[in-house]
């Protein structure tokens, strides 16, 4: 009887393997055929194109690249895309500036400013014709970090890749009795709240940041503290976070915002450096990128090719 089984399962596996190879060559088959008439069937049985979807798939600070996809009219279509995009307010020239027609799936607009606002749309052609545009794509491009930060609604900050300072300018004649700052429980969200001092002409509002951090800190009992600096005529509130995790890589360290789920004020972490050996609790040292000073290779092998002239 065992034998008899084995036999049997022997058999099943065969037959299933000689399966897989005709469904190999039935694909193989069907897909030369399909090449080999194209240039025929894409005359005769080709449609008018329909729009195609395009998907934001990475924004840094110069550029943003993009998926896109074919909304095919019929099998036999072979379609080119022209991707068009122009600044978000273009009131001096609202003119779109073309890449041209392509037929990869994926497209790079280089060359952008940081922290911009832009306009994208994209539409395919074939042997009949062109397709009419698809909706307009808004995207905004990253911030160029600057000492390793950037700027939020209310307050600028910065980072190492051990802590992170965020600063508030507040009005002059504020004191620290008018300042509260808290942090929960598990060190990942932070509330600012500054009361409006009595010699304060305009409107306040009395909370400056409040929500979750983008990592967990340590507390003001071991490790973050906060500071008020009058220098001239201003006021200047700076709460410096340590960071409670660390990777054994410090480029993953960077923060990317003070606060998640707020791409437009996210920074292009992919600008930050990371050395060993600069300082540091983890040895790690930070410059900033200067693309115009580097050689192309070095860039092609950061991924950033598209600093390159």
């Amino acid at each position: 009887m065992s034998i008899y089984r084995k036999l049997k399962k022997n058999v099943a596996s065969f037959l299933d393997d000689v399966q897989l190879v005709l469904r190999y060559l039935w694909v193989s088959f069907t897909a030369y055929i399909f090449n080999l008439t194209l240039p025929i069937t894409r005359r005769l049985l080709s449609r008018n194109p329909y729009p195609p979807t395009a998907v934001v798939q990475d924004i840094r600070a110069n550029r943003i690249r993009f998926n896109i996809c074919s909304n095919l009219s019929s099998p036999f279509n072979v379609e080119e895309f022209e991707l068009e995009w122009r600044p978000h307010r273009s009131y001096d020239d609202p003119s779109w500036t073309s890449l041209g027609f392509n037929d990869l799936p994926q497209r790079t607009v280089i060359r952008l400013q940081p922290d911009c606002q832009y306009l994208f749309r994209v539409r395919a052609r074939n042997w009949r014709g062109v397709s009419g545009w698809c909706p307009v794509i808004e995207a905004k491009t990253r911030q160029e970090p600057k000492d390793g930060g950037g700027c939020g609604p209310r307050y600028t900050w910065s980072q190492s890749p051990v802590d992170v300072t965020v600063s508030f300018e507040l009005p002059l004649g504020t004191s620290k009795k008018d300042v509260q700052i808290t942090l929960s429980q598990n060190c990942r969200s932070l509330s600012v709240v500054v009361k409006k001092p009595a010699n304060y002409p305009g409107p306040w509002d009395e909370v400056l940041l409040q929500g979750d951090l983008y990592g967990r800190v340590s507390s003001f009992a071991n490790g973050s503290v906060w500071e008020m600096v009058k220098e001239g005529g201003s006021v200047t509130l700076n709460i410096t976070l340590e960071k409670a995790v660390r990777s054994q890589a410090p480029k993953f360290d960077y923060w990317r915002s003070v606060q998640p789920g707020h791409p437009e004020l996210e920074i292009d972490t992919h600008l930050i450096v990371v050395e060993r050996g600069g300082g540091g609790d983890n040895g790690a040292g930070m410059h900033m990128i200067q693309p115009g000073k580097m050689d192309p290779e070095q860039l092609r092998a950061m991924s950033l090719g598209s600093y390159v002239n």
